[in-house]
């Protein structure tokens, strides 16, 4: 009797393991591929322009309208004056 018992709760613990585990791996999967927007704030892109400004830089906000209607925007940083290579 005490076989059979313990074959059961191996079955149930397995079976609980695997439950979890699937579970887990949707939410994880979905965080990975869907991660939350952080909404920039007025302070933010005072903080950008202060950086570029510091390394001689322009910003730029790009905007880019995408084949589904979906406006894309960014922020482009690029030097004011070329580098030179050496």
């Amino acid at each position: 009797m005490g076989s059979r018992l313990f074959q059961r709760l191996v079955v149930i613990c397995l079976v609980g393991y695997l439950a979890i585990s699937a579970v887990a791996g949707v939410f994880m999967a979905e965080a990975t591929l869907h991660p939350g927007r952080r909404v920039l704030s007025f302070g933010d892109e005072r903080q950008a322009q202060e950086m570029a400004r510091l390394h001689h830089s322009e910003l730029t906000e790009v905007a880019i309208a995408a084949r589904d209607g979906a406006t894309l925007r960014a922020w482009s940083i690029r030097p004011a004056a070329a580098t030179e290579t050496l």
